[in-house]
């Protein structure tokens, strides 16, 4: 199973703001749509709690919520898990080819480690209100390999970059399964 961490991220680090994402980018929100098509979701509570993931988050794609709250009541459709650990491995065993990491920040912290991708929008803003931030993209991990840049325009206040990165070890190794073991 290949794991993907796909993010909006401001050139300053920030994913959010009180729960919010501080930018609406039509342009990001239709590539970030098309990147999670057939995919299994992974989220954390609060994301999956957010207006965006009132949207997101839908019958119609099956999702993992990870929260440590014993007593959650989640939709129907929803598999809950306890940790990231537990929700990797029973991704795993569904046989899923991809699970989709959306979030929130101490989600993609932790499962960063395990990614074999990143797909990230780079807004090209300072977001100096922030109070969540993706983690640092190391390129010593991490290495680009493919871009689409678009400027600002009417329906865009900020310039953005779609990038895709792929693990450097996984370039060299080729390796794109997921190993629950390994956890």
């Amino acid at each position: 199973m290949r794991i993907v961490l796909i993010a909006a991220v401001a050139d300053d680090g920030a994913i959010g703001v009180r729960g919010d994402i501080p930018w609406h980018l039509p342009g990001d929100l239709a590539f970030f749509y098309r990147q999670i098509e057939g995919c299994l979701l992974l989220t954390g509570r609060r994301s999956f709690e957010s207006p965006q993931g009132r949207e997101m988050f839908t019958p119609d794609r099956s999702t993992i919520l990870v929260t440590r709250q014993p007593n959650y009541q989640a939709p129907a459709y929803v598999r809950l898990a306890r940790s990231v650990e537990d929700a990797l491995t029973w991704a795993a065993s569904t046989g899923a080819p991809r699970l989709c990491v959306l979030g929130g920040a101490d989600i993609y912290r932790q499962t960063m480690p395990y990614a074999h991708e990143l797909i990230i929008t780079h807004v090209r803003a300072h977001f100096p209100q922030a109070d969540s931030f993706f983690p640092l993209i190391d390129p010593a991990v991490w290495q680009a390999t493919w871009q689409e840049y678009h400027t600002r325009d009417a329906r865009h206040t900020w310039d953005y970059e779609f990038v895709r990165y792929e693990k450097v070890e996984k370039i060299r190794q080729d390796d794109t399964t997921y190993n629950a073991n390994a956890i």
